[in-house]
């Protein structure tokens, strides 16, 4: 099941895009392996969508300022990803970009002043429990080691 679409416009011959306000993390990772998405080495796969999707439990599509990010991409580059918005985190001072750099970049060199992104906001807990977490991976492989 689909829980986005991409419609074409009927006023405009830009295509607009219908996303879910909110997405749990297990609906992140169906979107990520849906967009088929990619880094610089090619789709992610169900790894990286995971890794990615469980960062936090919800993800909200938002806008936030460009101005935070500094890089720039010639806004003529073929990106296939660009109908999808951004995967951003955001602890509270800093955001962390986890796909969608070059839209980013692509939106600097237009010279946007925001861009529409799926936010997910990591709190002192979160970080707390991520950071157990991946100790306790860690542990549970120098086990098996």
């Amino acid at each position: 099941m689909r829980i986005y679409q991409l419609a074409e416009s009927t006023e405009s011959t830009e295509s607009t895009n219908t996303f879910p306000p909110v997405l749990t993390s297990d609906q992140m990772e169906n979107f990520i392996l849906d967009s088929g998405l990619q880094d610089a080495f090619g789709e992610l796969d169900y790894n990286d969508a995971k890794g990615i999707a469980q960062t936090v439990d919800e993800w909200k599509l938002t806008t936030i300022p460009v101005s935070p990010f500094g890089w720039m991409v010639d806004s003529s580059y073929d990106n296939t990803s660009l109908p999808y918005p951004p995967i951003v985190l955001f602890d509270g001072s800093d955001y962390e970009v986890l796909d969608g750099k070059h839209r980013i970049g692509m939106a600097n060199d237009r010279g946007e002043q925001t861009i529409q992104v799926y936010l997910g906001v990591v709190d002192d807990e979160q970080n707390e429990q991520n950071e157990q977490n991946e100790q306790n991976e860690q542990n549970e492989q120098n086990e098996q080691d």
